[in-house]
């Protein structure tokens, strides 16, 4: 997939190639004449034109070199764009449950291996098909010299598959494994750098050690058994060299005493060997490089393979006083266990509600699955009257603002990491700015909003952090705000303002998924899930009132607000 673009091109270089691979025969053949006339001892015109023919081919040979080379260059260029383009506009697209069994990151560097096959691509294509070309035609080239060389030419071309698949048994594999360990490595080294306080901390240096010996292990093992196999290919083709140098020079010998040959015919047959020898001994040194190459491809495709979300569908327009929501026996499973088992919902336009429930009981899945991010393994999700299974997911995911606390910064202005391109008009960005209090804490920054952050430094205070992501969800109005554990390390007086601001805009919905009593204190209506069903629901007060039990022994402190009415949001 990676390199069926470039076919046009290979087709390109294979003529650039064979074009390089005769002009290189004109030096044998011309030989054998120049060793004839020099024998006559003879100078005749006919022996200055013949160098000027191969002053003049190996001149156009070098012009070809230079169009293959930039043939060569161009397709190495278009190999890095095209991938890192094709990554980029991928990974977003990747449907969300292929992320359960894969981290991302570590899936990201794959990438690097676009170098490997830039490289490879061009060694392969430089060397391996001229040096294919050139033992083609230097191999028939001998067989009009003499029968008998036929024979050798025969011997030699048996000789090539024996080379390649029995003496290269389990090359590609041992390839494969050494590419894995390579990126365990890898991935480790991030873990390490990820977590290097909590490893001060604790003082686990050694723990860290262990483990990248371990890996270290596991390669070295991986790197030996490639080895193997390529110290096997090396023995045995030089091995068949010796044969054959060998074999050549007595069989040509030969056949001059017999004057079945002339000396000139034996000279150029020589050359003709030497080059012979030359392209063979240049196929071996392809045969590693080919082996990376396939381990690079397939590591680059381990992205390029990953299934991506549906594209298409119904445009899901917005409601004025925010999103109407209708989720009927959702039932969702993975491997045996079930998360949702016959939950139904319905959301009024413009309601404030919250999800409650232990850990894992399946909130943030059924955020997910309202996102469109996964898919219910039965049951039926209206948005705004449009069933999600029929809905396109881009225009759905244009009336949601999901805010989680995984996201991240990029490595960009505080206004691009809230914008990420989009076009807002600048009165929107300055309302969700002020509806976050983002003004006055951005505006001690150096340059303010076109401060640069990046996702490892330190440079502004983690709440700061929080409330720019925030924004990053806000920022285009949604119909529908989804907030999952969203005021994590905003600190309470900060968190409360906003809690108070962002219910009192009416022209969205709000869920939450927290178990802050402040944000649950404020919404509408509860509704408390365990084992994938609603057992509990109703408004705050209600709850706290008729003593509801799952209800009361998550938020225990909530009878305490009971008599001065904290508790309750509109019934």
């Amino acid at each position: 997939m990676i390199l069926r673009q470039e076919k046009r091109d290979f087709w390109y270089i294979v003529v650039y190639s064979t074009m390089i691979s005769l002009l290189g025969l004109v030096v044998p053949l011309s030989s054998q004449a120049i060793v004839n006339t020099v024998a006559l001892g003879v100078f005749n015109s006919q022996l200055v034109i013949l160098c000027a023919v191969v002053l003049v081919a190996l001149v156009v040979l070098a012009v070809f070199t230079v169009l293959e080379r930039y043939v060569i260059d161009l397709i190495q260029r278009r190999l890095f764009i095209r991938t890192a383009s094709e990554f980029v506009r991928r990974l977003p697209m990747i449907r969300h449950d292929a992320w359960t069994s894969t981290y991302a990151p570590e899936l990201v560097n794959r990438f690097f291996d676009v170098m490997t096959i830039q490289k490879s691509v061009g060694k392969l294509l430089m060397d391996g098909v001229n040096s294919i070309l050139v033992l083609g035609t230097g191999l028939l080239l001998l067989g009009f010299y003499h029968p008998f060389f036929i024979l050798y030419d025969i011997i030699f071309l048996l000789f090539i598959p024996i080379l390649v698949f029995v003496l290269g048994r389990g090359a590609i594999p041992t390839a494969l494994r050494v590419s894995q360990k390579k990126y365990d490595a890898a991935a480790w080294i991030e873990d390490v750098a990820r977590n290097q306080i909590a490893t001060k901390i604790t003082v686990s240096e050694e723990y860290d050690l262990q483990r990248m010996d371990q890996i270290n292990d596991q390669y070295v093992l991986a790197k030996h058994d490639h080895y193997i196999v390529i110290a096997r290919q090396i023995l045995g083709s030089y091995i068949f060299k010796a044969i054959a140098t060998v074999g050549i020079l007595g069989l040509g010998g030969i056949l001059v005493i017999d004057q079945r040959i002339s000396l000139g015919q034996l000279v150029a047959a020589e050359i003709v060997i030497i080059l012979i020898i030359g392209a063979f001994e240049k196929l071996l040194a392809q045969f590693e490089v080919f082996y990376d190459l396939i381990a690079a491809v397939n590591k680059v495709s381990a992205v390029m393979e990953q299934p991506l979300e549906r594209e298409g569908g119904l445009s899901v327009d917005p409601m004025p006083n925010g999103a109407f929501l209708s989720l009927r026996n959702i039932n969702v499973s993975v491997t045996e266990r079930t998360i949702l088992d016959g939950l139904s919902i319905e959301i009024p336009s413009g309601a404030r509600i919250a999800l409650v429930g232990k850990s894992g009981a399946g909130k943030s899945t059924l955020l997910h699955l309202i996102c469109g991010l996964e898919e219910p393994t039965k049951g039926v999700i209206r948005f705004n009257h449009v069933d999600i299974r029929e809905a396109d997911l881009k225009s759905l995911r244009k009336q949601i603002g999901l805010v989680f606390p995984e996201d991240q910064i990029i490595t960009a202005s505080v206004r691009d990491n809230i914008l990420l391109g989009r076009s807002v008009p600048a009165e929107q960005f300055r309302w969700a700015c002020r509806l976050l209090h983002l003004d006055r804490d951005v505006e001690v920054l150096p340059q303010g909003y076109a401060t640069l952050l990046s996702p490892g430094a330190e440079s502004i205070a983690f709440g700061l952090r929080r409330r720019i992501l925030f924004a990053r969800m806000i920022v285009e109005r949604p119909n529908l705000l989804l907030l999952d554990e969203a005021f994590e390390g905003i600190e309470d007086n900060m968190k409360l303002t906003m809690l108070d601001d962002l219910f009192a805009e009416k022209s969205w919905t709000i869920v939450c998924v927290s178990h802050d009593p402040e944000i649950v204190r404020r919404v509408d209506s509860v509704f408390l899930i365990e084992d994938g069903k609603i057992t509990e629901s109703g408004s705050p007060s209600t709850l706290v009132t008729s003593r509801a039990p799952g209800f009361c022994k998550l938020f225990p402190e909530a009878t305490r607000f009971l008599p001065n009415s904290s508790w309750g949001g509109p019934e």
